[in-house]
């Protein structure tokens, strides 16, 4: 298993205990008085939530707060991280689209600036409306060929190519082919 910061292992136990306890995110998400798209990024690591977000979470999941920050691991700072292929975690997105499998590889911070790595396998056929980013992105294409819709642009991107561009410009991937295409997708925050 992957050691991440351990703000970032908040989101994960938060999600582990949901689970264990039969909660669905929704139920859990409507007794903390948030969404369950802010529930979703927050088990998926996607944001940090507020103190008050996450003891309200840790008390609305009936845990003892003491108990759950004792599971936090505490751990000095490494020098490297080695994630395994099966580390990936599936995040479970809260954007209707069909044919997007995002994958959780890590993230981490420095600084005022963060960083996440994910891997994005696109099925054929998939089908997503144009979405933004409060991030730089880059996508690196592992296998397989899309069609990058970027603002107006269309990119022909297959295997060994890279895409950088600022998140704010509406973009969605289309993979056009009969065969899955995989990405790295690696988004930077300030």
């Amino acid at each position: 298993m992957v050691k991440h910061d351990n703000i970032t292992q908040i989101g994960r136990l938060i999600k582990e205990i949901r689970i264990s306890e039969g909660l669905t995110i929704q139920l859990l998400a409507d007794r903390a008085g948030i969404s369950k798209g802010m529930l979703s990024r927050i088990e998926n690591g996607r944001i940090i939530p507020s103190l008050h977000v996450t003891i309200k979470l840790i008390e609305k999941l009936n845990y003892p707060l003491g108990d759950f920050f004792k599971r936090i691991e505490q751990q000095d700072e490494q020098s490297y991280i080695v994630l395994k292929k099966g580390d990936r975690t599936k995040i479970d997105r809260e954007d209707k689209s069909i044919g997007f499998n995002y994958f959780f590889g890590l993230n981490a911070s420095s600084g005022p600036s963060s960083f996440e790595v994910n891997f994005l396998t696109i099925d054929p056929n998939n089908e997503r409306d144009k979405v933004t980013t409060e991030a730089h992105e880059l996508k690196y294409i592992i296998k397989g060929k899309i069609d990058y819709h970027l603002d107006d642009e269309v990119l022909k991107l297959e295997e060994g190519d890279l895409l950088y561009y600022n998140g704010n410009i509406p973009h969605v991937p289309i993979n056009n082919t009969n065969e899955p295409a995989e990405m790295l997708v690696i988004y930077f925050f300030k």
